[in-house]
């Protein structure tokens, strides 16, 4: 995904608004994963969260050729409006395309990890009794964000290099790193969350 980003295997010109996102979805891999190491698990789902909604606006690109434009020339009160998450997967689901993170997911991350609610529990991923405040080593913790980071960076690369069409040779190496991930990860947590 980073030689996506930057243009490695050649420029398509344009604004790079593409590549962009794929770049957001790169950096913010690196961010979540310094995070598991330091025992942060709340904040690293966030981040899954956050690559996943990328995931997913990217794959609505490839499949309405429009959609791209649309978001581009939009002000922010459309944008927010046209391409929130919730929209995009339903314009996903209507257009009978996979949505690549969809609504179960999206809930499990967003209630563990992104709105406080009053079962709220920092950083609560092992079977001790009371939360903790981060830093601590939760193997229940290191394996749910490995399961939805690596998920979501796999169906991130899948959709970015649909949209941005590499050649060939190269695309279907991506494809096949992209799928062995996301397979990799589909067993590993124990949240109860379940990918398609």
């Amino acid at each position: 995904m980073d030689r996506l980003s930057s243009c490695y295997w050649g420029c398509h010109q344009g604004d790079h608004l593409k590549e962009y996102l794929i770049g957001r979805a790169c950096t913010s891999t690196s961010a979540g994963w310094i995070l598991v190491q330091h025992g942060h698990y709340d904040a690293s789902l966030g981040i899954a969260r956050d690559i996943g909604e990328i995931a997913n606006l990217l794959m609505l690109f490839s499949a309405d050729v429009g959609a791209f434009e649309r978001w581009r020339s939009s002000d922010d009160r459309a944008r927010m409006r046209d391409f929130k998450p919730s929209e995009v997967r339903r314009t996903l689901e209507q257009l009978r395309v996979p949505t690549l993170v969809g609504r179960d997911i999206y809930k499990v991350l967003s209630e563990r990890a992104t709105h406080v609610t009053p079962s709220t529990r920092p950083e609560l991923h092992s079977n001790v009794d009371h939360p903790l405040a981060g830093g601590s080593f939760q193997e229940d913790g290191v394996r749910m964000c490995i399961a939805h980071i690596g998920f979501a960076v796999g169906m991130t690369a899948l959709s970015a290099t649909r949209l941005l069409r590499p050649a060939e040779f190269r695309a279907a190496a991506i494809v096949a790193a992209a799928s062995d991930l996301i397979d990799s990860v589909r067993s590993v947590d124990s949240s109860g969350a379940t990918y398609q």
